[in-house]
């Protein structure tokens, strides 16, 4: 898991929930971009997470991302928030660039 202090770590120009969506999925493309997983039996490898821009039919500029993350098997059954049922990636340090 990347280990992080959301009191410390988090720019404080994230003032938004878009924002920290963004920095978090920007972030997570930085550790994880060639990481892949089978997502269809008999299915190619396909990236965990992949970004990109592009621009939407009404002229705006977008910040496109694709994030799957495991989950715990019985996430199901818990009566956590979902967000509490996600499983770690991998134990790699968050990229000193990314933080304040």
């Amino acid at each position: 898991m990347t280990t992080l202090n959301p009191a410390t770590q988090i720019p404080v120009a994230n003032n938004t929930l878009e924002k920290v969506l963004a920095w978090a999925g920007l972030a997570f493309y930085k550790l994880h971009n060639k990481t892949e997983y089978q997502e269809q039996r008999n299915g190619p490898n396909i990236p965990i997470v992949t970004a990109t821009d592009g621009l939407a039919e009404d002229g705006s500029e977008r910040l496109i991302l694709h994030i799957s993350l495991p989950l715990n098997p019985n996430w199901r059954e818990s009566t956590n928030p979902l967000w509490l049922d996600a499983i770690e990636v991998s134990n790699v340090a968050m990229p000193t660039a990314w933080l304040p």
